[in-house]
């Protein structure tokens, strides 16, 4: 708790954050919620693209200076690395750049721009990470600016990042983690620098913490961005825990942990928030892929799950009761077994314009048809009850329509994204090459791996991230 810290104790955490980063009761609501993020459209077609990362790829020599590869929604086809002409730096061994992979209208130009993490990008000889922006235009994405992020080693930059206007000036910022902390750009230009950088520093009963996930929306429907953080604590790599803070003019406020009905914490490795019930207030998803020791009472998570908690006007609801799902819940298929790692990957938003928001977890510890870790993803539906298991559907290489066939260890489902079309990352497949899917429900799904771009395939992790859809 806050209580615990003492002003001192604060300007502490607020110091070492900073040179940590230098030197390293509902009324339900006619409208839904604001989207988990911005629809991926570089060209401003009107058709959704995608972009999917190969952090893992050989290039120019340099083993893991990764690439991304975007699918217009045309048909046509980009690879960007850093050795493509405009792109800011030189691929590198263990760059990984397309580590992450968010789109975002920047400019406010009605074309979707894609922010490139590269964690392992080196400043001299320290690991310090950085952002790229790939701009969107008519002929799609090409010029591409480094973001200044003020990093300069131990950060990681580009690890951990999403999007969304927290101050409520109308613009869309950058939210990504740092040591101890989560930094803010606002209002960043073509020329890289944020005409806004600050700096929130993270902590919570048990004093300063690691930031390993961020997520991104409106939960308390006042058109204003709001951010969850999941932390752990610096010496408990499995401890961890989610807390909503609510944005507004005067920056963000925390409003508490997730809560479940049990009075325990609605813990998990990653969140996406979106309207699962429709009531005019975002979501709050959990993935709980990961299952660590202190998992083995809680039927709950076992071979992982999904939890919701429910969003209200005070951030979160008062009246409605968290949910787990997982494959042991009525109507989801398959049995929960350990390490499935349902909710590994997760994505939410409305795939069939019902106006409830639906769930794409992945559950790439799938085993069937004798094989060990396939992988699979299940499609959730939201609904007036908010998210059941009712009328859920599991997609895997084995499917009717699903491209290619399931083998084992592909994991299939390590990275989703969800719009109207189901885009699903494998980037375990064929020996760690990669592969990714774009699952279309009405049919024509499509396939795409490295050669599908005629880019590096040994050991690329195509697939370990994906946007769009």
């Amino acid at each position: 708790m806050v209580s615990k810290l003492t002003a001192l104790g604060l300007a502490a955490v607020a110091t070492l954050a900073a040179s940590a980063w230098a030197a390293a009761a509902e009324t339900p609501r006619a409208a839904a919620a604001a989207p988990t993020a911005p629809q991926a459209d570089f060209d401003h077609d009107g058709k959704a693209d995608i972009a999917i990362g190969a952090a893992g790829a050989t290039v120019g020599g340099g083993a893991g200076a990764g690439y991304v590869s975007i699918v217009y929604g045309d048909g046509a086809t980009a690879t960007f690395s850093q050795n493509t002409a405009g792109v800011p730096g030189a691929a590198e061994a263990n760059d990984h750049f397309g580590g992450t992979v968010v789109p975002v209208d920047l400019d406010g130009d009605s074309y979707t721009d894609l922010v490139v993490g590269s964690p392992g990008e080196h400043i001299g000889q320290v690991q310090a990470g950085m952002l790229i922006v790939l701009w969107g235009g008519p002929d799609g994405l090409g010029k591409a600016t480094a973001v200044d992020t003020g990093a300069k080693s131990g950060g990681s930059v580009g690890s951990v990042v999403t999007a969304g206007d927290f101050d409520g000036d109308g613009r869309p910022g950058l939210a990504l983690s740092g040591p101890w902390a989560v930094r803010f750009l606002n209002g960043i230009g073509r020329d890289g620098k944020p005409a806004k950088d600050s700096l929130m520093p993270v902590f919570d009963d048990e004093g300063a913490v690691n930031v390993r996930d961020l997520s991104s929306g409106d939960v308390n429907g006042d058109g204003i961005t709001d951010l969850v953080l999941t932390v752990t604590d610096q010496e408990e790599s499995d401890s961890w825990r989610s807390a909503l803070y609510v944005g507004g003019k005067a920056g963000l406020t925390r409003v508490g942990s997730l809560i479940g009905a049990n009075g325990k914490r609605l813990n998990g490795q990653h969140t996406a928030i979106g309207d699962v019930n429709h009531d005019g207030y975002g979501d709050i998803v959990v993935g709980h892929g990961e299952f660590s020791d202190s998992d083995w009472s809680r039927p709950e998570v076992k071979g992982g799950g999904v939890g919701v908690a429910y969003g209200g006007p005070q951030g979160l609801s008062s009246t409605l009761t968290p949910v787990w799902i997982n494959q042991d819940s009525a109507g989801v298929p398959g049995v929960s077994e350990q390490a499935d790692g349902m909710g590994t990957g997760l994505a939410v938003a409305d795939t069939d314009g019902d106006g409830y928001a639906d769930v794409l977890a992945g559950v790439p510890g799938e085993d069937f048809d004798g094989l060990t870790d396939a992988g699979a993803v299940l499609l959730l539906k939201g609904g007036p009850k908010g998210l059941t298991g009712s009328g859920a559907k599991v997609f895997s290489q084995n499917s009717a329509g699903v491209p290619g066939v399931a083998e084992k260890g592909d994991a299939l489902g390590e990275s989703t994204a969800l719009g109207g079309r189901l885009v699903v990352g494998a980037p375990a497949e064929n020996a760690g090459d990669g592969s990714a899917w774009a699952l279309n429900l009405s049919g024509n799904s499509a396939a795409y791996s490295p050669g599908s771009f005629g880019a590096p395939a040994t050991k690329a992790g195509f697939g370990g991230a994906v946007a769009g859809g």
